[in-house]
């Protein structure tokens, strides 16, 4: 081990160093060289000021073993493992915190700041992948037609905009959609109220109280105008009329009734036609006595012509509908209420 002594500032520096750290002065030209081990360098200080017990004390202290040398570290594993020094800017060689001049080049250190200690989390994000040969600092490989780096801040960028693009597409989409979906309702309520269509809803089976066997009940509902319900005298009427009788239409499932055609009387024109009807709107409900809760009743006047009569109404969730003879017109001859067809409509 050398030593080499600064002879501006009396500084002592390892021996491979080529300015001091002090003060800066070019050892090779100002800088005395002491060559030997640490006990050869006191025991000839001792020697040369006369003191024989230091020198004899030194002499006779046993070699210890020899220490196990580590493989020597690169000028960055140096910098990396000793945090707190100063890395030269010029040959970015690291050199002690309280060196004014860099050992290798002697470049003035004052105002550069000292390396900082990472922090774990740091060490553990950012460590540094071990190149393989061929291969370049990025994220792509060296390739056959030359190395193809891609710079790493450009790659977060580019993948923050990607991520972002898509964020603000998905918000887009998701806002059309929900707008979207709001007009298209407001203007299914607009189209209904202003132009509605009507669906025709043809009940799963029907009934009259009371009904004869040529003339049913359900012939009022089956879409033909050559077939007729007829109401017989109901209560012992003299002369028979039909006005108590009844029309009773069953929805499976429950339905919207939003239109109600009537085709009064018979196409012959032979027997009565009824003048008021009472519409009974029923919905199916466990706790009503047998299980039909009445919601609505409407009122019908008729007028005496031949042909569709159609009244408007509003009614939900309907699952049954009692119709009842309330008045008829006063004919020549003698007849009973008769009624060619109902249909029921729902908007569309």
């Amino acid at each position: 081990m050398s030593v080499v002594v600064c002879t501006e500032c009396g500084n002592e520096s390892d021996g491979d160093e080529l300015f001091c750290d002090s003060c800066g002065t070019y050892l090779g030209w100002w800088g005395e060289k002491l060559e030997g081990s640490p006990e050869a360098l006191v025991e000839a200080e001792a020697q040369a000021e006369g003191d024989t017990a230091t020198a004899t004390a030194v002499m006779a202290r046993a070699p210890g073993a020899e220490a196990t040398r580590r493989p020597p570290k690169t000028m960055r594993q140096a910098w990396r493992s000793v945090p707190g020094e100063i890395i030269c800017q010029a040959c970015e060689n690291p050199s002690p915190p309280s060196a004014h001049f860099c050992r290798t080049c002697g470049t003035v250190l004052v105002g550069t700041p000292p390396v900082e200690e990472r922090s774990r989390w740091d060490r553990v994000v950012r460590r540094r992948r071990v190149l393989r040969a061929g291969e370049r600092p990025g994220w792509t490989r060296l390739r056959s037609e030359g190395p193809r780096r891609i710079p790493k801040q450009l790659a977060i960028l580019a993948g923050g905009t990607v991520a972002a693009t898509a964020f603000a597409v998905l918000c887009v989409w998701l806002w059309a959609h929900s707008v979207g979906h709001w007009a298209g309702g407001v203007a299914h309520r607009v189209r209904l109220d202003v132009y509605p269509y009507y669906d025709p809803i043809r009940p799963a089976n029907a009934s009259g109280d009371p009904q004869t066997k040529a003339h049913p009940g359900s012939a009022a509902f089956d879409r033909d105008l050559t077939t007729f319900w007829l109401s017989p005298s109901a209560n012992g009427q003299k002369p028979p009329t039909g006005i108590g009788g009844r029309l009773v239409a069953n929805f499976r499932p429950a339905t919207d009734i939003d239109r109600i055609s009537i085709f009064a009387g018979d196409p012959t024109g032979a027997e009565l036609v009824p003048s008021r009807l009472r519409v009974g709107f029923y919905r199916w409900s466990r706790t009503a006595k047998g299980h039909w809760l009445l919601v609505d009743s409407t009122g019908i006047s008729l007028a005496n012509q031949p042909g569709y009569q159609t009244f408007p109404v509003t009614e939900r969730g309907i699952g049954l509908a009692v119709i009842t003879v309330k008045g008829v017109y006063a004919a020549d001859s003698p007849g009973t209420a008769a009624i060619t067809e109902i249909e029921f409509f729902k908007k569309h």
